[in-house]
């Protein structure tokens, strides 16, 4: 039971940046960014690439999945003594480039196509 807990932790942590911290940062910078999950194949398509894949994908996606996985990793360790959740440095840092070169595929391929792309 306490597993599903540190799972449940970790995902709303990921999620509450994914779906409305990072959409809070993004508009507070000037980019007109949708907050939450509706309409997902509608949503923020109005934004250029470009800033689809730095926003959406990389600060969004990328740091929003680093939170979860991250979160998860220390929550095991603090409430369920497992070792394998407590890294050192270097491990979080690669951990955090990962997330954010895979939130750049994740924008570059969810990104709205541009008048010409095919």
């Amino acid at each position: 039971m306490n597993g599903l807990l540190v799972f449940a932790g970790a995902l709303a942590c990921g999620l509450v940046w994914i779906a409305i911290i990072a959409p809070l940062i993004a508009n507070a910078f000037g980019v007109p960014n949708k907050f939450a999950f509706w309409r997902i194949d509608r949503q923020n398509q109005h934004l250029p690439r470009w800033q689809y894949i730095w926003f959406v994908g990389v600060f969004g996606w990328g740091t929003g999945m680093f939170l979860f996985n991250t979160v998860w990793g220390l929550l095991q360790w603090r409430i369920l003594g497992d070792e394998k959740g407590h890294h050192g440095i270097s491990f979080i840092l690669g951990s955090l480039a990962t997330w954010l070169i895979l939130g750049m595929f994740f924008g570059y391929w969810s990104a709205p196509k541009e008048d010409g792309e095919a």
